[in-house]
């Protein structure tokens, strides 16, 4: 089963009522410069690195948006197991802007 690793910036936050009362929910834009297409199959990237969610308000199970726990130890960790080339760079650049700006996340499709 394949990964597509998602790249969105949050935009704005809006609290929206649901079954269980008012629950936070993140607008987001898709990146330009990212192709979600291209990384089909890099579960381990998402398996072997840390991920904290963006949302701390509610349980792990409803989150839909992540950043890396600790972006160095994450780009080392692609650094030693991505081993394709154009797959390496991409993923060490959207790593290096997420170190810049807090607004980048992770969303993936399994």
């Amino acid at each position: 089963m394949g990964l597509n690793i998602i790249v969105k910036k949050i935009v704005g936050k809006t609290m929206e009522e649901t079954y269980g009362g008012f629950v936070p929910f993140y607008i987001t834009e898709d990146q330009d410069w990212w192709d979600s297409c291209r990384y089909s199959g890099d579960r381990e990237f998402v398996l072997q690195n840390e991920f904290v969610a963006v949302d701390t308000e509610n349980s792990i199970e409803e989150q839909t948006l992540f950043r890396p726990n600790d972006i160095d130890a994450c780009a080392d960790w692609v650094i030693d197991n991505i081993l394709v080339e154009g797959n390496q760079r991409r993923l060490l650049e959207v790593l290096s802007k997420m170190k810049h700006d807090n607004t980048l996340c992770f969303s993936w499709s399994w």
